[in-house]
């Protein structure tokens, strides 16, 4: 955030007073003229840096502070512009001990009698931001790499105490092949467009019944993008992530296991009307699983 302070105080109270709301300050702060030359600092840039105030003395914040993405220095025409824009920047700062520290810069002008188009350089250190994110970041990727691992579909969906479904914020590879859409057509999809055959009645019905009971299976009719009909089970469970509820749902495809009954019954049927002797058994047991009519005679 830009600000221009206008300080008038020529005298060395002044200087001081302003020396001491630096320190308190929670983050790095270093005073800068015109040219990028260090004035002083605060304690916490001290500790940050690992330079005293003797060596503070003898530096410039090129010195010190590195554009993030190209690490090249930042001078006093950088700082001015940030401090105009009222931008914050990502950035490295390199301590004494030359290791390099990513921080958060922002830049604000002021004026003192006795130090004109001066900055207030202000350093966050945001390295447990980025440990943070760079967790955050692979606990993704090995999620993805879960979720794209599993034979299922699989469909994670926010829901309301009432029972409704939100769209898809996460879906797995076998998803996307299965019914046929992009990752991204299915993150702005919900569970009634795949399954059209649920009204909205019965799609809170059912979220009423899954957050009672917090978890179900049921089977369903997912339609694909090109029509098809999908026979599914659906083994469906509520979580929560940082105080938001959601459905993980794992789909199955039932379409080989509907064919393979369909097969057996159509079989079943044969073996009933035939008159030929034919024994069905376990080849384990031994024992008897299905005789013909015409076997029975014979028995």
């Amino acid at each position: 955030m830009s600000t221009n302070v206008n300080m008038r105080e020529s005298t060395h109270t002044g200087l001081e007073t302003w020396r001491r709301l630096i320190e308190q300050l929670p983050d790095a702060v270093l005073c800068v003229d015109a040219c990028g030359k260090v004035h002083f600092e605060n304690p916490n840039a001290i500790n940050l840096l690992g330079y005293d105030s003797d060596e503070f003395a003898r530096l410039e914040v090129s010195a010190m502070v590195f554009d993030a993405v190209h690490q090249h220095a930042l001078d006093a025409a950088v700082l001015t512009q940030l401090a105009r824009s009222g931008e914050s920047r990502e950035v490295l700062i390199k301590r004494k001990d030359l290791s390099l520290i990513p921080a958060l810069l922002s830049v604000s002008s002021f004026n003192l009698s006795d130090l004109a188009n001066a900055h207030l350089v202000l350093l966050k250190d945001i390295r447990q931001l980025k440990l943070s994110e760079t967790s955050f970041h692979r606990e993704k990727k090995l999620l993805e790499i879960l979720l794209n691992n599993i034979n299922e579909a699989v469909f994670l969906a926010p829901i309301t105490a009432e029972g409704v479904h939100g769209n898809f914020v996460e879906v797995n590879d076998v998803a996307s092949r299965r019914l046929g859409y992009s990752k991204q057509e299915l993150l702005n999809m919900n569970a009634r467009t795949i399954n059209p055959a649920a009204n909205l009645g019965r799609v809170k019905a059912f979220g009423k019944h899954i957050r009672r009971e917090m978890d179900t299976i049921f089977e369903a009719i997912h339609v694909a993008k090109d029509g098809t009909q999908i026979p599914v089970e659906v083994v469906a469970k509520i979580i929560g992530i940082d105080g938001q509820d959601y459905v993980l749902s794992v789909v199955r495809d039932l379409r080989e296991h509907k064919r393979l009954q369909q097969s057996e019954a159509r079989f079943g049927r044969l073996i009933d009307h035939s008159w030929e002797e034919i024994y069905i058994f376990d080849s384990e047991s031994l024992r008897f699983l299905q005789v013909t009519q015409g076997a029975m005679n014979n028995l």
